[in-house]
């Protein structure tokens, strides 16, 4: 495979920033009816459900490192035209076979795909234009995500209201497509891969891997960052997993009896246009929100990013607690419009704390870690949730994640006292920690 554009070579920037809204633009189309889609064509049980989502760790968990390595050593590009061409297949898979093997499986697909993104794409980045311009197109380009995936959500609605499996499927198309995009105009300039002659064996993948864990270990502001990904990722799959459920199982949402040329919607039709509604609104509130945050806070300063990423794991905490909690559907409607959004901001956030001052040769290795922390956080934290929500109930489950994320706090705390006057000059090469 080239590692030049077959047409020509689009800006790195606005590349990313098309790539992350196509990927969010297709993630709207599918997630808006995943869960539904899962419980109601497909008919798994509480059980089962874990378990597709522990299929999909299991491929992140077993793949993130060595992708991430190979992105290192030979392409970030390929990497990732890889990646949109896996996860498009896994997506195909699910969506056209509505039973739990094929949709595990296709599931295990989804995170191998997304381990070949993880990493690759961030480092790519970073190489082309700079850490420093780098953290302010991450949050740009999730200010542009929340607006893509809203229009995906309004897509997925209008094609789930008749077809849920649709909106599955169709979002594996959309990553081919991308991948074909990908091809032609994506540049690799700002970095040079390891010369095909160090390519014949595993030694340097082995050293590329050393070197990244101690450009890890060298660096306070880094492992607290990890353990946030850590706790972060105990905590979510008893929200993203259940929060559906939840809302299912303990409130009655109002059925549409006269809607605009389609008249009165059937108890299915109207939990369609719920989800769409409920994604819908925490999206648009979302690129309020990110817009402001791009404006308070300096992305090119440390102390003003974690201070950020801190607020958000205080102010999350919180509403977990209190949509789990709550007895009026109104409360927890509000609390879905909020979590999105602070969800949302996390990545950028953090993203652009953990990719400061990263030697390029072990950056992908480094990010990748961190994203096979998540996938180590979400097993470790979803079946002992789950667990809980089969015996106690979902309120309690998602209780329990919240009350896991608590530490999170502390850690923020810690990573804003790190980052305090930090620069990049002072992050040590990787050949000096290796």
């Amino acid at each position: 495979m080239r590692h030049n554009p077959l047409l020509y070579k689009a800006s790195p920037r606005s590349l990313w920033i098309f790539t992350e809204s196509w990927r969010a633009f297709a993630g709207g189309i599918a997630f808006t009816l995943w869960m539904v889609y899962q419980a109601k064509i497909a008919g798994l049980d509480a059980l089962q459900l874990v378990a597709v989502g522990t299929a999909l760790e299991i491929g992140v968990l077993l793949f993130e490192v060595p992708t991430g390595i190979v992105a290192d050593v030979y392409s970030r590009r390929v990497s990732v035209m890889i990646g949109a061409v896996v996860v498009g297949a896994g997506f195909i898979i699910m969506g056209t076979m509505p039973s739990f093997w094929p949709i595990a499986f296709g599931s295990f697909i989804w995170g191998v795909g997304h381990t070949f993104f993880s990493g690759a794409g961030q480092a790519w980045l970073s190489d082309e234009i700079g850490e420093d311009k780098a953290g302010d197109a991450f949050l740009a380009s999730a200010q542009w995500q929340q607006l893509a995936a809203a229009a995906g959500i309004v897509i997925s609605v209008v094609i789930g209201w008749r077809d849920l499996a649709a909106p599955v499927w169709i979002c594996g198309f959309l990553y081919l497509f991308l991948a074909g995009v990908l091809l032609c105009v994506m540049p690799e300039d700002g970095y040079r891969p390891t010369p095909i002659q160090r390519r014949n064996t595993f030694s340097h993948m082995a050293q590329t891997f050393r070197a990244g864990l101690n450009t890890i270990r060298a660096r306070p502001l880094m492992v607290t960052l990890i353990l946030i990904t850590l706790v972060f990722a105990a905590q979510s799959e008893s929200y993203d997993r259940l929060w559906t459920k939840h809302l299912l199982d303990n409130f009655d949402l109002p059925v549409f009896t006269d809607l605009p040329l389609l008249g009165a919607a059937s108890p299915d039709q109207s939990e369609v246009l719920w989800f769409g509604i409920i994604r819908m609104v925490s999206l648009l509130i979302g690129a309020v929100v990110l817009q402001r945050v791009r404006r308070r806070i300096d992305s090119e300063d440390p102390e003003s990013v974690a201070r950020g990423l801190w607020l958000v794991i205080v102010g999350l905490v919180a509403l977990f607690l209190l949509f789990a909690n709550a007895g009026a559907v109104w409360i927890s409607l509000l609390c879905l419009f909020l979590i999105g959004p602070l969800r949302s901001i996390v990545g950028p956030l953090h993203l652009s704390l953990i990719n400061r001052g990263i030697d390029p040769r072990v950056r992908a290795t480094v990010l990748s870690m961190d994203g096979q922390t998540d996938a180590v956080g979400q097993l470790v934290g979803g079946i002992p949730l789950g667990w809980v929500g089969n015996v106690f109930g979902v309120r309690a489950a998602i209780t329990g994640g919240a009350l896991l994320l608590i530490p999170g706090i502390w850690l923020g705390g810690r990573a804003v006292r790190l980052a305090r006057g930090l620069s990049v000059e002072q992050a040590p090469p990787a050949d000096e920690i290796a």
